[in-house]
């Protein structure tokens, strides 16, 4: 949760945070101390021209930052926030958090008598790679080739020129230097949000930003970030282009790499993952996504919407809640109502 303010605040505005609390018997949200919470979980209503859609979600893919909660109780915690976003009125949730779901019986078992429809996907996740106590142990983790890659390139970049790395780069490059690198980077962003990512990181007590540069001064790559006891989270690389035949991200994810580890750092979490070849050396981590959708007008016109959306679109959909809705391989089970299980917002008391 280092960087929460960061995404809060890059989040678009038809998406309205909500943090839902579970505390502790005796905990008050009056009086609200660390100790009293047992769990939070992170949603994002959709907005329409200011107008709640009834659509709730988590961020983010992989089930990062989505639920803090004991590990053996995340899945359970997202089944309960589900169902109390129903009764405020929700009409499609979906909430996707790190771990296994529950077995269906207990799933069915909290959300029955609710008449909604609900399913589940469960996937797979590589983005935490285990680090050594010394760089040459952990190299040694990884596959031939990249092993090599990372020790190759370096060497050839130092025989064509001198390099220095700078382990806090935090202040140390102005607003010109910031519009260079990001025009001459090789994934170059709007401007105002490439600045935004830099200014969050400086502000950031436990944030990092990791740069190497020439000798004469010209920087050669960045590598952002914050640290969370001996785990580091990498957010974003930058490489310059014009560097290509020198492979920069080898280069300066090898520096990165042993910087890390002399600082005591065991685990690099790389945010969003990586195409990177060091992939195949990280650890698997189980990923789960549970959406429920009311049986209601609202929610079938939603859903149609959606569907009608990406048969037009040129682009393939980014994996998410659109796509959960309109995948024909997963399997809905329904569950019934009860009366007076899930009242309209009529019938509600002030």
């Amino acid at each position: 949760m280092g960087a929460l303010s960061h995404f809060l605040d890059a989040t678009p505005s038809h998406k309205f945070p909500h943090l839902f609390l579970l505390l502790y018997p005796g905990g008050s949200p009056d009086n609200l101390r660390c100790a009293d919470v047992h769990a939070a979980v992170l949603v994002f209503e959709h907005r329409l021209f200011g107008f709640s859609t009834g659509i709730y979600a988590t961020d983010g893919y992989n089930g990062f930052r989505t639920i803090i909660a004991p590990e053996p109780e995340r899945r359970a915690v997202a089944v309960k926030v589900s169902k109390l976003l129903l009764e405020l009125n929700a009409h499609i949730v979906k909430i996707s958090g790190e771990g296994r779901l529950e077995a269906t019986e207990s799933i069915t078992s909290q959300l029955e008598g609710c008449n909604v429809f609900w399913t589940r996907r469960e996937r797979e996740f590589r983005y935490v790679f285990p680090l050594a106590n010394t760089f040459e142990k952990t190299l040694a983790s990884l596959g031939k080739s990249t092993r090599f890659n990372l020790r190759y390139y370096r060497r050839r970049l130092l025989r064509r020129m001198p390099c220095e790395i700078v382990s806090d780069a935090r202040g140390q490059i102005s607003r010109q230097q910031l519009e260079w690198l990001n025009t001459n980077s090789l994934n170059p962003l709007p401007l105002a949000e490439f600045v935004k990512r830099y200014d969050d990181l400086c502000r950031l007590p436990n944030g990092y930003l990791f740069g190497v540069r020439e000798a004469s001064g010209k920087w050669l790559g960045l590598v952002a970030g914050w640290r969370s006891g001996t785990t580091t989270i990498l957010h974003w690389q930058l490489n310059v282009r014009g560097y290509e035949k020198d492979s920069l991200i080898n280069v300066v994810r090898s520096y990165f790499l042993e910087h890390e580890v002399e600082l005591g750092a065991r685990r690099l979490v790389i945010h969003g993952g990586t195409t990177h070849s060091m992939v195949h050396s990280f650890e698997v981590y189980p990923a789960f996504d549970l959406v429920v959708r009311r049986r209601s007008f609202r929610s079938d016109i939603i859903r149609f919407c959606i569907k009608m959306r990406l048969a037009l679109s040129s682009k393939p959909p980014k994996e998410g809640l659109f796509t959960l809705l309109t995948d024909d391989s997963l399997d809905w089970s329904y569950l019934p109502p009860q009366s007076s299980r899930l009242p309209s917002r009529k019938r509600r008391t002030a």
